[in-house]
């Protein structure tokens, strides 16, 4: 969701501007991929790099921040207000007559990676449609994919598309990642299960080591276990 509050003063746009970006975004390694003029708070440094590398569509959308030159975003964690809910991200904005663009982004914490994906991708979206001069407003009085709700902010079709697109790609590797574990696990406990009675016709006493829970080789072998899963919590 989207919402304005009132200008603050030039000598703050200035500050804001000429703000560095965090250290830990001037890593060589992450300065490829976090947008130099988007502020992530430690504690979700590492879901963004995970979100980046998953999903091209939110990969889009931090390269299209970077290009925007005046435009400065902060992303802070948030205490989700029950496991139930989950909570809810908000994007506080402000425009400078000058063109300036600060926003705010807070997301709820802990999350899965899609969950984080779905919030990501939606208030990121809100973002960029202040980049493009989208006119929401107009858009609502058209209903033309734009709505106001009760308290003053926005809410439209494309942020939301644009949510669930990533969560999708965040959760088709992951999906494909449990299934190659699983197929993996079962390989291997197949592959014991046919070591122990070897191929070929049985001998006297390979009968009788398959008859005897103690032998070797089969009380003691234990089917592999699934590795754990990705979900984030």
């Amino acid at each position: 969701m989207t919402r304005f509050h009132p200008a603050f003063v030039l000598v703050l746009v200035l500050i804001t501007l000429a703000a560095t970006p965090l250290s830990a975004q001037q890593d060589a390694n992450r300065s490829a991929v976090i947008p130099w003029n988007m502020q992530v708070n430690p504690v979700l440094v590492q879901v963004v790099t995970e979100l980046l590398a998953a999903s091209p569509a939110f990969a889009a959308q931090c390269a299209h921040i970077a290009d925007a030159r005046f435009v400065r975003i902060t992303i802070n964690p948030v205490m989700a207000s029950s496991t139930t809910s989950r909570g809810s991200a908000r994007t506080a904005m402000r425009r400078f007559a000058a063109g300036a663009l600060l926003a705010v982004v807070d997301i709820p914490v802990p999350l899965t990676i899609s969950e984080y994906g779905e919030l990501f991708g939606h208030e990121l979206e809100h973002v960029l449609e202040q980049i493009d001069g989208v006119d929401l407003q107009a858009m609502t009085d058209a209903r033309g994919g734009a709505s106001r709700l009760a308290d003053g902010a926005y809410e439209t079709a494309r942020a939301r598309r644009a949510g669930l697109l990533i969560a999708e790609q965040v959760e088709r590797p992951h999906a494909a990642a449990a299934r190659a574990r699983s197929a993996i696990s079962r390989g291997s406990t197949a592959a014991g299960v046919e070591g122990a009675g070897g191929t070929g016709a049985p001998s006297a006493a390979g009968t009788q080591m398959a008859q005897r829970p103690t032998a070797p080789g089969i009380s003691n072998a234990a089917p592999a276990q699934p590795a754990p899963g990705m979900r984030r919590r």
